[in-house]
């Protein structure tokens, strides 16, 4: 994508196959879009993580203050069950759960 920060693109790139590793791994069709949509933001913080950018920093700070009940509290909830249950664990959710975990 022309013009689009390389951190951006790789970030959203994480995140879209994501989407296509749920897909593929026949994860439930009727999923909780804090699930469907907050795990591939989980896999796209983490990416973020390995990048020392200014950019990646920025996108982080919007992850971690978003008040959007998906991309935001949604993906705050995965990405404290991730960090309880490692990134095997979160995919697990993800292939065969239809919501977030009670307590998370």
């Amino acid at each position: 994508m022309p013009g689009m920060p390389r951190t951006t693109f790789k970030g959203t790139a994480a995140h879209e196959l994501t989407h296509a590793w749920a897909y593929t791994n026949r994860s439930p069709a009727r999923q909780d879009m804090a699930l469907s949509e907050g795990a591939p933001q989980v896999v796209q913080f983490l990416y973020l993580e390995t990048d020392k950018s200014p950019q990646a920093k920025h996108q982080i700070a919007l992850m971690l203050t978003s008040s959007h009940p998906v991309y935001g509290v949604g993906m705050r909830r995965l990405k404290k069950y991730q960090e309880d249950h490692k990134l095997a664990g979160l995919l697990s959710v993800l292939k065969t759960g239809t919501k977030i975990p009670k307590g998370y």
